[in-house]
């Protein structure tokens, strides 16, 4: 059974956490124009005979795989954030079912 505390606890991480949440999810899509500027930076100084070798030389470099690595990382760090709010926001949810349903004489 969730507790009243256990619902006022969830209440207040949803509530403290916005503002990580909010960061992190910027993050990622500051992350994932990294990705595509850095690719189209290295697309524009890769020597390739075709336009498929260069493609493979761009996602080859270095450069490309530390803002992959980046934009992974800020995607995680934004995943955890929101499971963590929606698990919260679950608890919260069942401890309103469940009182509504104390208060209207229904034993679950």
């Amino acid at each position: 059974m969730i507790t009243r505390d256990q619902a006022e606890e969830a209440v207040n991480r949803i509530a403290e956490s916005d503002h990580h949440y909010a960061e992190a999810k910027t993050e990622v899509e500051r992350a994932t124009w990294l990705c595509k500027h850095v690719r189209a930076v290295m697309y524009e100084g890769v020597k390739g005979s075709t336009v498929e070798e260069r493609k493979q030389a761009v996602e080859r470099s270095e450069e490309v795989g530390k803002a992959e690595d980046r934009r992974i990382n800020a995607v995680l760090e934004f995943e955890k954030i929101k499971a963590e709010r929606e698990t919260k926001q679950l608890i919260v949810d069942v401890w309103r079912t469940v009182e509504s349903s104390r208060r209207a004489g229904v034993n679950i």
